[in-house]
């Protein structure tokens, strides 16, 4: 892998600091190698994965609601959620820093 291929796809995977998804989609419409391709589409996925969360979230929490009336619930329910989000965000943050470091180094 030459050089400009390996900043490239750490570019895709640091993207999370400077414009998460976007950067790594337009990287992955943009690209002709395969290699190129595949990290960039890793990177947008791992990168998406706190929004689409989010929406679920709010979508969970919402349909609890309607099912249960009591307010107690609810707020444990969303204390929950948020802390099982938050620790799967930060996970796949941390994923993307690794593959933006090894990229590097390969």
């Amino acid at each position: 892998m030459n050089t400009n291929n390996k900043i490239i796809i750490a570019l895709g995977y640091f993207a999370v600091f400077i414009a998460p998804v976007i950067l790594p989609l337009i990287i992955w419409l943009v690209a002709h190698d395969q290699l190129i391709k595949k990290h960039a589409l890793r990177a947008t996925v791992w990168q998406a994965f706190p929004f689409l969360a989010g929406i679920l979230f709010v979508i969970a929490l919402g349909m609890f609601g309607l099912i249960n009336k009591n307010g107690y619930q609810l707020n444990i329910v969303a204390i929950i959620l948020v802390g099982v989000i938050c620790l799967a965000s930060l996970i796949f943050f941390m994923l993307n820093l690794v593959a933006g470091v090894k990229a590097l180094l390969d």
